[in-house]
């Protein structure tokens, strides 16, 4: 598989490697963008994204993360 190439985006001042992305959920999609870390176990998306996947949060595990 050739290598796919993303320019770096700015975010708070600092560049980072931010590619798009397609979340599926069983019946919806959607379009945004995350911050790739590829030491990184887990992914934090917005509760938007959550909500147009129309899935419900009370069905999710819990975790806190500190950033």
């Amino acid at each position: 598989m050739p290598a796919l190439t993303f320019p770096y985006k700015r975010l708070a001042g600092n560049y980072a490697p931010v590619v798009p992305v397609v979340l599926f959920s069983r019946t919806l999609s959607v379009q945004t963008e995350a911050y790739v870390d590829s030491g990184a176990f887990s992914s934090i998306f917005r509760i938007e994204i959550l909500k147009a996947l129309q899935l419900r949060n009370e069905e999710g595990k819990q975790q806190m993360f500190k950033v």
